[in-house]
């Protein structure tokens, strides 16, 4: 499935974002995104879904700093 940018109309690719702000200070790692050649991000719908805090809540969240987490899913 291609899928194209909406900002700059080119084809996105797969890639895993090292570190990503999903809310202000809740920062996660290794998140898997779809970016352009211009650097734009975005996530399908399946990425998307694995981002959901609320429903990760019954997976253990262990805290690697103050600002910083890792969700463990079981």
């Amino acid at each position: 499935m291609t899928i194209i940018c909406g900002k700059c109309e080119k084809e996105m690719k797969e890639i895993e974002l090292k570190e990503y702000e999903f809310e202000e200070g809740i920062i996660l790692d290794n998140v898997r995104a779809m970016q352009c050649p211009s650097g734009h991000v975005t996530f399908t719908d399946e990425q998307a879904d694995i981002l959901e805090i609320d429903e990760k809540s019954k997976v253990e969240m262990i805290p690697l700093s103050k600002k910083r987490f890792l969700i463990e899913v079981k």
